[in-house]
C-alpha cells in the first residue's frame, strides 16, 4: 500500500474515535440535563462536533478509499472465486470499520438464531 494510503487511513480511524466519542458525550449531556438544566448547553456543542467529526472521517475514509483502489487496481486478486471476493477484498480492506461493522452483525444475528433454535421456549 501507499504510505498516502496509511495517512489517510490512520486520519480516518482518528475522526471516528472522535466521532464515537463525541456521540458519547453527547448522550451524556442529554442524561445530565435531567438533574440540571444548563446541561442543555453542552448538547448542541457537541452535536455540532459530533458531526464535523463525521463529516471529517468521510473525506479520509473516500481519500484513503482512492488511494486503496489505485493499488488494488495494480495488484488483483487471482485466487479462486476472484469475481466474488475481489470486491469483497477491496471493500474490506479499504473500508475496515465498515467491513468489521458488517461482519459483526452478520455472527450476531446467526448467534442470535442458534439461541432462539437451541433453547426452547417457555410454553
Amino acid at each position: 500500500m501507499p504510505p498516502a494510503y496509511f495517512r489517510a487511513a490512520f486520519g480516518a480511524d482518528r475522526w471516528f474515535g472522535l466521532a464515537s466519542l463525541m456521540c458519547i458525550f453527547l448522550l451524556i449531556c442529554v442524561a445530565l440535563t435531567y438533574r440540571f438544566k444548563f446541561a442543555w448547553l453542552g448538547a448542541p456543542v457537541c452535536g455540532l462536533l459530533m458531526i464535523a467529526c463525521w463529516v471529517r472521517w468521510v473525506s479520509y475514509a473516500r481519500t484513503a478509499t482512492r488511494y486503496a483502489k489505485m493499488w488494488y487496481d495494480s495488484h488483483p486478486y487471482t485466487g479462486p472465486a476472484r469475481r466474488v471476493l475481489g470486491p469483497v477484498r477491496n471493500f474490506a480492506v479499504a473500508q475496515p470499520i465498515l467491513a468489521g461493522l458488517i461482519i459483526g452483525a452478520a455472527v450476531m444475528s446467526i448467534l442470535i438464531i442458534a439461541v432462539f433454535q437451541l433453547v426452547p421456549a417457555n410454553t
